[in-house]
């Protein structure tokens, strides 16, 4: 009787960082200080640092129907 053999696995790759993740962690930072930057300028606006997506929606409606948001 033939016994079932397990399939030939693939080797085990090293938790090493490749360029393609190193060149987007980069892109990533800089999204991130970019993103930090406007929240920064909008409280120091006095607007809020991250309005919500339903304040954000309301207003934008209101701004459709021509009225002035709350």
């Amino acid at each position: 009787m033939v016994q079932p053999q397990i399939p030939p696995q693939p080797p085990i790759v090293s938790g090493t960082k490749t360029q393609a993740d190193i060149d987007r962690n980069k892109e990533t930072a800089a999204h991130d200080h970019e993103d930090e930057v406007a929240a920064r300028a909008r409280s120091e606006d006095g607007g809020p640092a991250s309005p919500s997506l339903a304040g954000r929606v309301a207003s934008a409606v209101q701004r459709l129907l021509g009225r002035s948001p709350r």
